[in-house]
């Protein structure tokens, strides 16, 4: 039994090294951030602290305190 292998040449890898800024927001206080428009379908995302995208801004999100943060979600609960 003869077994042959067919091996290609294959390329070098090449590494690189890049910095990367992250951009992150944090509310004030005791509040949250939310985006400031949900399309039809999500769900409305409350959080401490964001991560911004590379096509996302500060600009999107806002500041809400916890009552509005718990009416939407009651709102939310009685809709489901």
């Amino acid at each position: 039994m003869i077994i042959m292998f067919n091996f290609k040449k294959v390329m070098a890898m090449e590494m690189t090294t890049t910095e990367v800024t992250l951009r992150m927001l944090k509310p004030s206080g005791d509040l949250w951030l939310t985006r400031k428009t949900v399309a039809d379908g999500e769900e409305r995302i409350f959080s401490k602290e964001v991560y911004l995208g590379t096509n996302d801004s500060a600009d999107n999100w806002m500041e809400v305190d916890e009552d509005y943060k718990s009416a939407y979600e009651k709102s939310q609960g009685a809709q489901v």
